[in-house]
């Protein structure tokens, strides 16, 4: 779940408009990158992370199947914030089941 003292910025893409744009027969996935890059403020306070995960799709449009194509990162990214109210180490930060958490709600929505 969330505490008050977490907020979240989330930017969202259709993952299933983005298969289809790497390719109509291809089965892709979604990677993320290994390390998580820490977000600063303007007076150099670390406030949050933020995590990108990137398509990849085999291409398979030269009419080989799928064992024997290559792999291939596209151009979409999925980006996800996870920011701190208040100074929090990179460890601290909340990662789990939380998209945003409403003043009306009690608890965060999952996400996906």
């Amino acid at each position: 779940g969330c505490t008050k003292k977490t907020r979240f910025l989330i930017t969202i893409q259709n993952r299933e408009k983005c298969k289809l744009f790497a390719s109509k027969d291809a089965q892709g996935f979604w990677k993320p990158t290994p390390k998580r890059k820490s977000i600063f403020d303007a007076k150099a306070r670390h406030i949050g992370n933020m995590r990108i995960s990137w398509y990849y799709y085999y291409n398979v449009d030269d009419g080989r199947d799928k064992s024997s194509s290559r792999l291939r990162k596209s151009e979409w990214q999925i980006r996800e914030y996870y920011l701190a109210s208040n100074y929090l180490p990179q460890n601290k930060v909340e990662r789990t089941k939380c998209v945003i958490n409403d003043d009306d709600q009690d608890e965060g929505t999952k996400s996906q």
